[in-house]
């Protein structure tokens, strides 16, 4: 938890100044550092009975908390351990998502990294069968362009599957890096230039929009509509995390998309099911009604399926039924 962080933000610390003065995501990867891989396994259950508990079935979940080879492979050999028990867990391997703790210069730290990353840990996620995608932080204060390419492409030579995380506090056009790279998925587009939004649209990348972290950050709303114009397949996710959305209400979340990111209900319910399932390269089986596909059947005790939002912050889910 990082709850101390909240009250930081009330006072309108920024993301980047919260980092800056020991919070942030270098927090949780000094706790996530001391935990053991029972304790991170104990918590992902935990988790996922809760996700559960508002519809949720197929989750990603992504580890960046470790920033050393260690801690990463815990993260993710927890994750695989949870899988046993829950099998629509999907790992992702995201170990750029920010510069290991330390001292000296940051960006030779980062750069050393980089290093570890790209010989060590790629080549050992991959082996091992740890995680299908592999993640990378774009952005200012964490890692740039070409960064972000090297790790990516040296993760698709060992068979991941890219993703990134994309345009969320500033534009450094990490969408249309998306798409040139392949990506399942760019993730948040909060600052999404035009080119990026051109980019997605005639690309088989997914347009993910966070709305929850715009919520919570108090940062302006992804252009959710005007990707949906353009002809970009539009995921909605949690992003649930520590620091910039601890909700994993998904009803909740697509709420704040419909109102906020200012999209139709019909829309909000495509994005969070076959949206979301495109961006996991699951489309073919989960997030539609169609012959062979499989399904999640979620039970309100409701009249109408609108009023899963427009009752918003409560929830009438009674039960899911997995036709699988």
């Amino acid at each position: 938890s990082r709850a101390n962080e909240f009250e930081m933000r009330s006072e309108c610390k920024t993301y980047l100044e919260i980092a800056k003065a020991g919070g942030g995501i270098i927090s949780t990867v000094n706790d996530t550092r001391k935990a053991t891989l029972d304790d991170l396994y104990k918590k992902t259950i935990k988790n996922i009975k809760r996700l559960n508990k508002f519809g949720v079935a197929v989750i990603e979940a992504k580890s960046g908390y470790g920033l050393d080879i260690e801690t990463e492979i815990k993260q993710l050999e927890a994750i695989a351990k949870a899988k046993k028990d829950y099998p629509f867990i999907i790992p992702t391997f995201l170990g750029a998502h920010d510069t290991p703790p330390g001292s000296g210069n940051k960006d030779k730290r980062r750069k050393d990294f980089i290093d570890v990353i790209i010989k060590k840990l790629v080549p050992i996620v991959a082996e091992k069968k740890l995680a299908v995608f592999c993640d990378v932080f774009l952005e200012d204060g964490y890692y740039t362009r070409e960064e972000a390419r090297a790790i990516l492409v040296e993760g698709k030579k060992h068979g991941l599957i890219s993703k990134v995380h994309a345009d969320e506090f500033t534009n450094k056009e990490a969408a249309a890096l998306a798409v040139e790279l392949g990506a399942a998925s760019a993730d948040h587009l909060v600052f999404i230039s035009n080119k990026g939004i051109d980019a997605l649209a005639g690309s088989n990348t997914v347009a993910t929009i966070l709305p929850g972290t715009s919520f919570n950050l108090c940062l302006p709303f992804a252009p959710a509509k005007r990707l949906i114009d353009a002809g970009a397949c539009l995921a909605i996710a949690s992003d649930f995390n520590p620091g910039s959305n601890a909700s994993l209400n998904m009803q909740m979340i697509l709420t704040i998309a419909i109102t906020q990111a200012k999209i139709s209900v019909s829309q909000a319910i495509a994005a969070g099911c076959y949206g979301g399932a495109k961006a996991l390269r699951l489309e073919k089986e989960f997030g539609h009604l169609t012959k062979g596909s499989k399904a999640v059947f979620q039970v309100y005790d409701t009249t109408s399926y609108n009023d899963i939002f427009y009752n918003y912050a409560e929830n009438s889910l009674r039960n899911m039924v997995f036709d699988i």
